[in-house]
Order: structure tokens, then sequence, then C-alpha cells
């Protein structure tokens, strides 16, 4: 059957609007360009009103933080598009959520990406999870580095998780690392990532910093604090302190048993391990 010419144009015109139907929340623009920090921090708010959940987001140009930020996404409404950095950096941030998850990125869903990004000198914390990148990520965390920074959890709950990239989070975390950070946690810290749930973690490093778990019988990793529902860790090194309250678990990573091909070791590890730590964690972002 030949459709008339007035019905193939309809059907051109309504495909944008069934197209828009399966990501409801998604952006009419298809990349939303970010240079400043102004346009950082509105790209936050249009994500928490609802708006530019699915966008494409890049950075072009390194940003210096000029007040707090609100972390991009929440529970209500994850990021679930990419946010591409391409090898930029975001100095000084400082991102809070006293009652909900902290990092640039709040909450990150199952199809969000964030990559290729740098984070200088920040201050993060979090009421719930906090982490350099994201307080909690569902999604990907790729190619991205967290220097010189202070990431804290603020709860005393022991559900309660800080990690140098990232807080609590499942999917992938790639080609990662967390240099000369301080890392404090609740129930539990590492130094890349808090709580890791069934997701895969490669190709990460912790160097140079510090990771304390506060609870009594908390979960303190150089690597990740715990590992649960079959997460994997894969080719990941890490030097640097961890300490925890009493009766907490310390060490490279807990509460699993999937960490394989990966070593953590303290200050006083020989000098060929800290500079491999050192190396893998200098190229944790494409910049």
């Amino acid at each position: 059957m030949r459709l008339k010419p007035f019905a193939v144009l309809l059907l051109i015109a309504v495909m944008p609007v069934l197209k828009c139907l399966s990501h409801p929340a998604a952006l009419a623009e298809d990349v939303v360009e970010i240079g400043t920090f102004e346009e950082l921090a509105e790209f936050s708010e249009r994500v928490a009103r609802g708006e530019c959940i699915y966008a494409r987001a890049i950075l072009t140009a390194d940003i210096r933080a000029s007040r707090p930020l609100r972390p991009i996404g929440t529970t209500l409404h994850m990021f679930s598009g990419e946010f591409d950095g391409q090898g930029h950096a975001i100095f000084r941030l400082i991102a809070m959520s006293p009652r909900g998850s902290a990092g640039l990125f709040g909450c990150v869903g199952p199809e969000g990406v964030v990559k290729n990004v740098s984070i200088e000198r920040a201050c993060v914390a979090g009421g719930a999870y906090a982490g350099g990148v994201a307080g909690y990520c569902a999604g990907r965390i790729e190619s991205c580095r967290v220097t010189d920074s202070r990431v804290a959890c603020l709860s005393h709950a022991p559900c309660g998780a800080a990690g140098g990239v990232a807080g609590l989070a499942s999917g992938r975390i790639e080609n990662c690392a967390a240099m000369r950070c301080d890392v404090r946690g609740s129930g539990n810290a590492g130094g890349v990532c808090g709580v890791f749930y069934a997701g895969v973690m490669r190709l990460c490093a912790f160097a140079g910093g510090s990771v304390y778990a506060g609870e009594e019988k908390g979960f303190c990793g150089g690597l990740a604090g715990s590992l649960h529902s079959g997460a994997r860790m894969r080719a990941c090194i890490g030097f640097g302190a961890a300490a925890g309250a009493e009766n907490s678990a310390v060490g490279g990573a807990f509460s699993g048993s999937g960490a394989t091909g990966s070593l953590f070791v303290g200050p006083d590890a020989p000098p060929f391990q800290r500079r491999l730590a050192e190396s893998m964690a200098a190229s944790g972002a494409t910049k």
C-alpha cells in the first residue's frame, strides 16, 4: 500500500515526537555545551527540575568553581545521559548534600555515563553517600581522576559510604584514579569506591592518600570499602594509609571475594609498587 504525500509528511512530523516519548524527559537539543561555572550550575538546576536528564553534556573548557555546586542529579531525577569532560578539569569544587548524595554528581542512573573529567582540590560532603565524581552511581564512570581532594560521608549509619571516585556504585568504574585524597566514611570508606555492588571496577588506582572508616565494625579499604553481590575488581592497585575505628575491617577490599589481580599496600610499600600505583593514578584521566 502506497502512502499519500500528506500521510508521509505527517509521519515525518510525528517521528521525532515518538522518539522523545521513549525518554519523556529528554532535551530538545542534542548537546549541552558547558564552558563556565555558571553554565555548570544551571545544568545542575535543570537536571534537578527533571530536564536534561538524558542530555549529552560536554565540557568545553577548564572550570573553576566560584561557589558551592548543587550535585548534579537527585534521587527523584537521576542523571541518565552522557557527561563528557573531554579531558578538562573542574577546580575547587564544593559539593554538599547534608541529607543525600554528594559529588560532582549526586545520583547517576543505570543509563548514565560520566567520563574524561578531572576533579582537583575539591571538598565533597554527603549525608548518605559521597564521592569525588559521584555520590551514587548505577551507570558508568570512565577515565576520571580526583586529586588533592577531601571526601566525607556525614552519616553515622552503617550503610553510609565515601569513596575517592564514588560513594555507593554499581555498573562499571574503569580507568579511574584518586590521588592524594583524604576519604572519610562512616560504615564504609574506600580510596576509589566506598561500596561497590554487582559490577566491575577495572584499571583503577589510589595513590598517596588516606582512608578512614569512623564507625565501629565499619569497612575500610584502600581501593574499596566493600564489594557485594558479585562485584568484581580487576587489575587495580593502590598505596596509602587505611585505618578504621575499633573492630573495623581494614585492608584492600572487604565483604566480597571478587578482587583478583589487584593490590593495595601501605605507606612503606616497596618503591616499585608505589611508582606503579602513581603511574596508574596519573593516567586515570585523558587529560
